[in-house]
């Protein structure tokens, strides 16, 4: 999980006795749902889903090693569909540049360091299966939440 809002602004927001919803972004499949995918191999995501993930302000263990904040992962399966969708067209238009179709511009999915420029295919079908940005990730300066979740869908509700 990358964050770009400073500990030290998050602390500072927390003594004046305020709070944060700050959005982050979710560049791998975080511990939470990689222990959902282990329980339930056979079942898909649900829109909606939400998990949940105590975790710490300055991303690291702090020495109490009591979390002091809650991150939730929430998948959309809209959001999921539009990524592969997005994934499909980069893959075209890299497939249209090496083709020389079109002038080569930046894309994640042409291969520069090859002899010939080529499509990069294994990374493409990594970010299908992963589908990582179809979960956005929400860190809540408040630790107190009430599961209501079944181990089937983990959904939660916050206090």
């Amino acid at each position: 999980m990358q964050e770009c809002f400073s500990a030290d602004n998050k602390k500072a927001i927390i003594e004046a006795g305020l709070d944060y919803i700050l959005s982050t972004k979710v560049p791998s499949i975080p511990e939470v749902i990689a222990r959902w995918q282990t329980d339930n191999p056979d079942d898909d995501y649900t829109h909606g889903q939400i998990w949940s993930q105590p975790s710490y302000t300055d991303g690291r263990k702090r020495k109490s090693g009591k979390p002091d904040s809650v991150t939730h992962f929430h998948y959309s399966h809209d959001r999921a569909r539009r990524t592969r969708r997005g994934i499909d067209e980069q893959v075209a238009k890299a497939q249209r540049a090496v083709d020389g179709a079109v002038a080569i511009k930046r894309n994640r999915y042409i291969d520069l360091k090859a002899p010939d420029k080529k499509v990069n295919l294994a990374l493409a079908a990594k970010h299908r299966a992963l589908v990582i940005r179809a979960f956005v990730g929400y860190l809540y300066s408040r630790i107190r939440y009430r599961e209501l979740h079944s181990p089937r869908t983990g959904r939660i509700t916050p206090d």
